[in-house]
């Protein structure tokens, strides 16, 4: 697991206007820096999705101690329905065959109305909003309506 970096999550967030009235949901959610960040200093609820039960202990572990208002599930991508979801954040480790087969069977467009980024991946079925980028790393945004 590679964790996203604050700083880009801080350029994301600010460049999508992210705020309290949003829902965002972290696809492979990892040690859960995502959805708290997000909760924090954005005031957002978020819930995150992880299949690794170390990771998904870690991130519980962590929101229990910082007491935000974020929900952690030890479930695979692939089952959630994202249309409740107005903010969408993914950072597919591609080179990961347990989370690139997961990645690919979501149905990315029966998304609506939803600010979908995702870290160095491209979802090509998606109209490209903005690149963003920071150091190495290349932050894809699509505003889906």
């Amino acid at each position: 697991m590679i964790p996203s970096p604050l700083e880009v999550l801080k350029l994301a967030f600010d460049y999508i206007k992210l705020n309290s009235s949003d829902n965002l949901v972290d696809l492979g959610s990892g040690d859960g820096r995502v959805c708290l960040y997000a909760s924090k200093y954005y005031g957002c609820y978020s819930e995150g999705y992880e299949i690794d039960k170390e990771l998904y202990n870690k991130a519980n572990d962590t929101n229990e101690w910082m007491k935000t208002n974020v929900k952690f599930f030890n479930k695979d991508i692939k089952s959630i329905n994202l249309s409740k979801y107005s903010v969408i954040y993914c950072f597919p480790e591609y080179y990961n065959p347990i989370y690139n087969d997961s990645f690919k069977l979501i149905e990315f467009t029966k998304v609506s109305n939803a600010k979908i980024i995702s870290l160095d991946y491209n979802i090509e079925l998606l109209q490209l909003n903005k690149i963003l980028e920071f150091n190495r790393y290349k932050i894809y945004v699509y505003e889906v309506s």
